[in-house]
């Protein structure tokens, strides 16, 4: 076109911007040509040659393959388990069982089947001077537990129960 036509837009003008933009734009074509579409037997053969895999057959590269992918698989794995077991824990039953482990170590074990009213009953007649406050935990520990949504003030005030409880 002469030089005296008017161009739409940006084509007409000298931008050195956009003309490193088509250089780059061009490199990075040229690039995906070299290395993604002319990726065949001599390339695959030179990166095996240097991750030191000489004249592999094809059943070593699927073993290799198939190794190599379930290593990857027990790695998930295991990171994912170990997040899992580390998730955020119900504050309601850690101060549960915060208490008691208090209990136990006092000799007064919760038996697996007992529910927490039942054991409070049980350990207020072992111990009736701490009967009042177990009562209290267990009642309080009941009501977040089994009832409603846990109010974040009755969970602050089951902890800090526990915490205050030294049998």
């Amino acid at each position: 076109m002469p030089g005296t036509s008017p161009l739409p837009g940006l084509a007409g003008g000298n931008y050195p911007w956009l003309h490193s933009a088509r250089l780059t734009w061009d490199s990075l074509a040229n690039t995906w040509n070299q290395l993604v579409l002319g990726y065949g037997t001599d390339r695959q053969q030179q990166l095996l040659n240097r991750i030191g895999i000489d004249d592999a057959t094809w059943q070593t590269l699927i073993t290799i393959m198939l190794g190599t992918a379930g290593g990857v698989i027990v790695l998930l794995s295991l990171l994912t388990l170990r997040r899992l077991r580390r998730g955020t824990r119900d504050p309601v039953l850690k101060a549960w069982e915060a208490f008691c482990t208090r209990m136990a170590e006092r000799h007064l074990p919760r038996a697996p089947q007992e529910g927490p009213l039942d054991y409070a009953r049980r350990v207020a007649t072992a111990v009736p001077d701490l009967a009042p406050r177990i009562s209290a935990i267990s009642r309080l520990y009941a009501a977040l537990r089994y009832g409603k949504q846990p109010d974040q003030d009755g969970v602050e005030r089951l902890r800090r129960m526990v915490a205050a409880f030294r049998p």
